[in-house]
Parts: C-alpha cells; structure tokens; sequence
C-alpha cells in the first residue's frame, strides 16, 4: 500500500509543477493546498509526503484541457537520473530481469504511489502495478504514470526491444491513441489489473553497462536509504522510539501498543504494512545500539546487555554474533 507518511525529494512534484506550466497551469494553481511554492520545492533539501503530491495531482487534473492524458505524458518526464541511487542500481544490474528485480524490491526509493509486484505464475514474467490502494479521483492518473514510467525506464536501460504487451484496467479514453504512442504498441484496457507482460528471450541478456560491484554497491545503499526513511516517519518510527526509551525493562508489544493506544494486533498490522514486525524492529535497534556502545567503550560487555535488556551476558553475545559476524569482544578488537 502506498506509504503516505514517507518523505520523497521534491523532484517528482517540481516536475509535475513543470508539467503544468506547459499546460498553462500556474505554480501557484498547482501548488494550492500544499504549504509550498516553487522556489521551496526547487532546494534540494525539501521533502513531499505522498499526501502532498497527491493534492497537486488534483490541482492539475481540475485545471488542464485533457486530464485523461496527463499521467501517461507525466511517465514520460522521469529518467533514471531522476531516481539517484535507484536508478544506478538498475543501471549496473547485469540483465534486464536482475534490473527488475532490483526495482520492485525498493520501488519506494522512487516516486510510486502503485504497489508493484513481479508475477511469474503463468510462465512468464509479468510487472503488475497495483493502484486498487489509492483514492479513486487520482487512481487512473498514477496507474498510467507508473505503467509509461516503466516503459519508459526500461527504453533507457535497454538497447533491445523487451516489451511484450500492456495491459491496463478501465475503460478506453475516448480517443486512446496517445496510448500506443507513448507506449510504442497497443495497450489492452480494460484488464483485470494493469501490468506489463516481458519478452522472456530479453530479459536474460546482459546488459551492456553492468558493474557487479556498482550494483552490490546501490542495493546495499539503497536498502539503507529505505530504512533510514522509514525510521522517521509513521508507525515504525513511533515504535522504535517507545524501544528505545524501555528498551532495558524489554517491553513486549503489548506494552508498546498500550503505549501508542491501539491494540497489540492493530499494531502488528500498521507494522506489516510498514514492512517490518516488532521483533525486526527490537532487533534493530538493539544493534544499532550495541554497536554505538562498543565504539565509545564507555562500558563493558556485561553492562551493555544488560542494558539492552538481554537477560545474561552470553544471550547478548549471541544476538551479536547473528547481527555482526563476531563477538563483542572480537568487534571492539577490530576497532583497536
């Protein structure tokens, strides 16, 4: 589902700003209802939630001649240098397929609001994005963005032909022919679910730009940008601060949900939806503390399990081992 509390660079809702003026509509038309204005959104360290962009979405859908159409041209703005470190990962994957894997695992890193899964239960390799989460108003906006996005994307990726078929949900616009422009073949509407259908010949070729270590690099980094966002924002974040803060006593969920006033079940759902558990999250943070404790060495093995919450010293050792590969005692020796 998508995650509406997560901050985005400003690049997505810029470019749809932009998007606008070439269809007449002015920043400050686009922008109504957000707390930003142009200039704001151009600083690179300005953050959009979801919620934000969504409002210029309406904006612009009330105030062009041709709503239909928008989020199908809107795909087409977003290159794989617009995304960073989610575009390298793509870039230096080996094969098409690897690409796509990589995609779809941190397609939260991009501009999304669709779920996207690979389906390969028919024998072929499917992209099914899913906007069945969204409101109705801008569901066929973003179901079209997301579908041109990746067609898109895949036409910058790879110098061969790998698309097979495009399948999207809905009626036809009454004039659909933008579509096969765009697209480069004729889309099928009215389909249970919109999706994009691969050339299985294609898409195990390598690619000419792959770096294995570049690609190990951007996933890994990727992974990390991932979490680090989510930790500010929503429900996890919320959850990790109660952690920390009893982390010593060990709260169970029960006593972490009571904290947050939602039941233990409730909870475990909103964290689901996160991509996370509680233990996950417990897990983490005990690490990340772990590890900060060592480095300072501002206390012994025994006093940080302790603190931590672990019940003996051995327990704590073990969990350590699991995160870091070594001892505690074998970790503070690498940093000597």
């Amino acid at each position: 589902m998508p995650e509406w509390d997560l901050p985005r660079s400003s690049a997505s809702a810029l470019l749809l700003v932009r998007i606008g003026k070439d269809h007449g509509v002015q920043p400050k038309v686009a922008l109504r209802g957000t707390g930003f204005d142009e200039p704001t959104l151009a600083q690179t360290s300005t953050m959009v939630t979801p919620r934000q962009e969504v409002r210029i979405v309406r904006n612009l859908l009330g105030a062009v001649d041709r709503p239909e159409w928008l989020g199908l041209e809107s795909g087409q703005h977003y290159h794989l240098t617009t995304y960073g470190v989610w575009g390298l990962a793509l870039l230096s994957s080996p094969t098409p397929r690897a690409a796509l894997e990589v995609g779809v695992a941190y397609v939260w890193l991009t501009f999304a609001l669709c779920e996207h899964r690979v389906d390969r239960e028919t024998r072929s390799t499917r992209l099914v994005i899913d906007g069945s989460e969204l409101p109705r108003d801008v569901r066929r906006f973003y179901t079209d963005r997301e579908v041109s996005s990746a067609v898109h994307t895949a036409r910058q990726l790879v110098p061969w032909p790998v698309l097979a078929a495009v399948h999207l949900s809905g009626p036809p616009p009454p004039d659909a022919s933008r579509y096969a422009d765009v697209l480069g073949l004729e889309p099928e509407f009215g389909a249970s679910e919109c999706s994009i259908l691969y050339d299985e010949s294609a898409l195990d070729r390598p690619l000419p730009q792959s770096d294995p270590l570049a690609a190990q690099a951007a996933a890994e980094s990727c992974r990390e940008l991932l979490q680090q966002r989510r930790s500010r924002t929503g429900v996890t974040g919320e959850v990790r601060d109660c952690i920390v803060n009893r982390l010593r006593e060990m709260p169970d969920i029960e006593g972490v949900a009571g904290d947050l006033h939602v039941s233990s079940r409730t909870l475990r759902r909103r964290l689901t939806a996160e991509g996370t558990s509680f233990r996950e999250l417990v897990d983490e943070v005990r690490e990340l503390l772990a590890e900060e404790l060592l480095i300072t060495g501002a206390m012994s093995v025994e006093q940080i399990g302790e603190q931590l919450g672990f019940a003996t010293t051995p327990s704590f050792s073990t969990a350590f081992k699991r995160w870091k590969g070594v001892s505690p005692r074998a970790y503070v020796q690498t940093l000597a």
